[in-house]
């Protein structure tokens, strides 16, 4: 009858071997999560330092198999477990955004307790904390991390019930209710005012932003546009690469997150001049159609703040690069175009989602005043 073997995520004896001068190799076999026993060697320059460094890769090579998650797992492991999934199928700027929310505030608030002390009380009090100091909306993404990290450990059966679910609402700042477009009067002044401010037009804000206002893509999408993406005789353009920077890798090109995102777009005629004149020639196809004076890529991060300098100059303190997308979607709404189309036309997958979340309600013109006097007015 032959030996067991090992358990998944252990480890068998550490033997360790003199190599040379200063040079000590420790190793083991070390079973992985598929079944299948494999060696591990380390090797440094003492016999004790080679088997730490060992340990130390067999500790991190246990934590890939999962079903070492218990309900006595500190939040603070599981949280970095969490984090390294979501870096692997979220990268960019949605993992730096969660990483941020998760080692700043939440990990000095649960790090040291263990799942089965992490009650739907405590969760709740952090967040209503958290409500005395940050926007509303900022919370909610507190919130979604948090729960996040517990949904994490539920799936490997360390906990039964999210303790977050049962925590109160956070009150305010919906965004259902906050969307807003520019209107006629609004964007007239908004760009008059954007042509005569010398450092915005230093910073191409003249023409992203009617490009923006033009195709609602978002600003990542337009910084990200390069010039083989542009077909100038068919006046089409297609978007898909959404340009941002992430921690350590500087600025990529991501892919959208769903298939609608991928899309051709008929340019209004306007935009379609604007990039005629900024057409550098064919050489330059490969190059982004925005960028600074040296042909690089500009960042979506500066051009956030560019923005902002730019509005409050204006005069208009709530203006935000998506009020381009916002507007953009309801001019097609005022146009008569469907739901369906608008939400093809700007990238949404959802036609629901464009309706309910980008449209501007506020009437624009007399038409429902109008509608009603006629149903009402008394005969003559």
């Amino acid at each position: 009858m032959g030996r067991p073997p090992l358990d998944i995520g252990t480890y068998g004896k550490i033997r360790t071997y003199e190599l040379g001068p200063k040079r000590w190799e420790a190793s083991t076999r070390f079973r992985d999560p598929d079944g299948v026993t494999r060696p591990v060697r380390r090797v440094d320059e003492s016999e004790n330092k080679a088997t730490r460094k060992l340990k130390r890769a067999l500790t991190e090579r246990a934590h890939t198999v999962g079903d070492d998650i218990t309900a006595e797992s500190t939040f603070a492991d599981v949280g970095e477990r969490w984090l390294a999934d979501v870096q692997r199928s979220r990268p960019g700027s949605t993992y730096d955004r969660y990483r941020g929310r998760l080692r700043n505030k939440i990990n000095p608030a649960f790090g040291s307790l263990r799942l089965r002390e992490c009650k739907t009380s405590r969760c709740d009090a952090f967040l209503r904390e958290l409500e005395k100091r940050l926007a509303p909306n900022t919370v909610r993404t507190y919130r979604t991390v948090l729960s996040d990290v517990f949904a994490f450990a539920i799936r490997f059966d360390a906990l039964t019930v999210n303790p977050v679910d049962g925590a109160g609402r956070i009150e305010g700042g919906n965004t259902r209710a906050t969307k807003r477009a520019l209107t006629p009067a609004e964007r007239v002044d908004l760009l008059s005012r954007i042509d005569a401010d010398e450092r915005a037009r230093e910073r191409d804000l003249p023409d992203v932003m009617r490009y923006m206002m033009g195709t609602g893509v978002r600003i990542g999408e337009v910084l990200g546009l390069r010039w083989f993406r542009v077909d100038l005789d068919e006046g089409v353009v297609v978007h898909g690469d959404n340009l941002s920077r992430v921690t350590g890798q500087g600025l990529i090109l991501k892919e959208p997150k769903t298939l609608a995102g991928f899309r051709v777009l008929p340019l209004p005629d306007f935009v379609l001049m604007m990039l005629r004149l900024r057409y550098p020639g064919q050489r330059y196809d490969t190059g982004p159609v925005f960028s600074v004076e040296t042909g690089n890529w500009r960042c979506p991060n500066n051009y956030v703040h560019y923005i902002q300098q730019a509005r409050d100059k204006a005069g208009y303190p709530w203006f935000t690069s998506h009020v381009c997308r916002h507007t953009a979607a309801t001019i097609l709404d005022e146009q008569h175009l469907t739901a369906r189309e608008i939400s093809g036309y700007i990238g949404h997958a959802n036609p629901s989602f464009t309706q309910n979340r980008y449209m501007d309600q506020r009437p624009q013109s007399r038409a429902a005043g109008d509608a009603l006097d006629r149903a009402m007015r008394p005969a003559r």
